[in-house]
């Protein structure tokens, strides 16, 4: 008795399908459909992301002095062709906006844009290719005083909260004035203006001398005696007040009040009843009852 042998399952193979001939002979190719034109716009970004992640790509775990000056040079070559590339498109949207065209160049490069800007590591090596200033232009208002989207700025805006920025750079872009022109815009979303408020106040402590640390500011204190003005002063000041409180001109002003947080320039001295009931307000609850009820015993006690 003959017996075939076993195949298994796996090696059965299922048989090719001939590819259809013309009738000279040709076969017909497996994709006959054409390629679709590819958008110059996407070519561009996918050509500054292919570049960036050529750049990036980290080798071996050890390497060479060498290797770490090529890639130096690398990051500042496509750094280079990142600050270009929105300074092109700055002034893309430009132009399509004085043609009373829709101004989107930036908003299809801000992905790539923004996977750049999130780099924590390589904020320095951005500052110092001037890459403050293509998102300067990104940030300025149009010809026709339009802003940028709110995803440019809330993207952009991040980033010069995080990155390094000195006065030096602020120097050579020109970013300083663009950001207090943000402070005082009211058409800014509430989140772009605190923002750049923060902004505004962090730039500036090193002009004026001012640590950010608040452990060392040094706050000036006066007493309630020395700042006191005299009872003739005073009272002359609440006389001119009432005059002008009663004068015509005033009648007819209405003024809405407005919710303001006191800020201080010098620190008023604390009393020393102030500071003992502040230092009985800090002993916990339980600190408080022991004490009341010891009290409530002495009492008690020479009672009888």
């Amino acid at each position: 008795m003959f017996v075939y042998p076993l195949v298994r399952r796996s090696e059965v193979r299922p048989p090719r399908r001939p590819s259809p001939t013309y009738d000279d002979g040709r076969s017909e190719p497996d994709d006959p459909e054409p390629a679709a034109p590819i958008d110059p716009q996407k070519a561009a970004i996918e050509a500054v992301r292919r570049d960036f992640e050529m750049a990036l790509k980290s080798g071996s775990s050890r390497r060479s002095k060498k290797d770490d000056l090529e890639l130096e040079s690398q990051t500042d070559e496509m750094l280079a062709k990142l600050r270009m590339r929105m300074t092109e498109v700055a002034d893309l949207d430009r132009a399509y906006n004085n043609e009373r065209k829709p101004a989107i160049s930036k908003i299809k490069l801000l992905p790539v844009v923004s996977e750049q800007l999130r780099k924590t590591s390589l904020h320095d090596a951005m500052l110092e290719n001037g890459l403050l200033e293509a998102v300067r232009l990104w940030l300025e208002p149009l010809d026709d005083g339009s802003l940028p989207a709110l995803d440019i700025q809330l993207e952009l805006f991040n980033f010069l909260l995080k990155a390094p920025i000195h006065t030096e750079h602020l120097r050579e872009s020109g970013m300083g004035k663009l950001v207090v022109f943000y402070t005082k815009c009211n058409r800014v979303d509430t989140r772009i203006s605190r923002i750049s408020e923060e902004l505004v106040a962090k730039w500036i402590r090193p002009l004026i001398q001012r640590s950010a640390n608040y452990k060392d500011r040094s706050i000036r204190t006066a007493s309630s005696a020395a700042t006191a003005r005299p009872r003739s002063t005073l009272k002359r000041l609440m006389d001119d007040r009432r005059e002008e409180d009663l004068s015509p001109g005033m009648a007819a002003r209405v003024q809405v009040p407005r919710y303001t947080v006191p800020s201080y320039d010098i620190m008023p001295s604390a009393s020393p009843l102030v500071q003992q009931n502040a230092g009985r307000k800090q002993q916990p609850e339980y600190m408080q009852r022991l004490k009341a009820h010891m009290t409530k015993n002495k009492t008690r006690a020479a009672r009888h």
